[in-house]
């Protein structure tokens, strides 16, 4: 391997204070990112929280307009005033399975 003179090279005054310049910005930045790194993790937490709540939130909206449309069913069923009115528009939105054909006698 050849020898190379880095080691006995001198480096002008200049590129050492650009040097030394160049190392505290990058530890004043590397500073924000410590500093800010604790506030990160609080917002993660709270997102997750938000996150949380709106599924479930949603999960239990859907929950309940099921057993709305299921009591509707059973009310247009019945035939109670307006009631098929309401199940005709729900049923569009509730497409649920496959439609069951009933046996005629």
């Amino acid at each position: 391997m050849p020898k190379t003179n880095l080691v006995h090279t001198p480096i002008p005054a200049s590129v050492l204070v650009e040097v030394k310049a160049a190392l505290s910005d990058v530890q004043a930045k590397l500073g924000v990112v410590t500093s800010f790194r604790p506030v990160q993790q609080l917002v993660d937490t709270l997102q997750q929280a938000v996150d949380d709540t709106v599924m479930q939130a949603g999960s239990e909206a859907y929950t309940s307009m099921l057993m709305f449309y299921g009591h509707n069913r059973e009310a247009a069923k019945g035939h109670a005033p307006n009631a098929q009115t309401v199940y005709d528009d729900l049923s569009s939105r509730f497409p649920g399975g496959a439609k069951r054909k009933i046996a005629k006698a």
